[in-house]
């Protein structure tokens, strides 16, 4: 495994950024798309997701090499935020590729 950091930056339909000020988040790594197994969970504020400018979108999700370790494969990721108002939205998903660390 190896220890990395995910950057997203949060943009609306009309390309300016999603406030995240009292806004959660969330980050799943699953095995695909269609899956409910999640192999790994992360969270705001203190459960390895970090808003790291909440006024202009930006949050990183870390990775620890636990995380990733004996996981050499493509995977599917998605993100969601909760806004002050308990609304969720997901604002991110995609095909990830793990490569075998050195």
């Amino acid at each position: 495994g190896e220890t990395i950091d995910i950057s997203f930056t949060v943009t609306k339909a009309d390309g300016s950024a999603l406030n995240l000020t009292g806004a959660s988040i969330s980050w799943d790594l699953c095995p695909n798309e269609a899956t409910s197994v999640v192999w790994v969970s992360k969270s705001s504020p203190n459960g390895g997701i970090t808003i790291t400018d909440a006024v202009n979108g930006k949050f990183k999700v870390s990775l620890s090499a636990g995380d990733t370790s004996g996981r050499q494969d493509e995977a599917y990721h998605r993100a969601f935020v909760t806004n002050a108002s308990s609304v969720t939205s997901c604002v991110a998903t995609g095909k990830v590729k793990i490569y075998a660390g050195n």
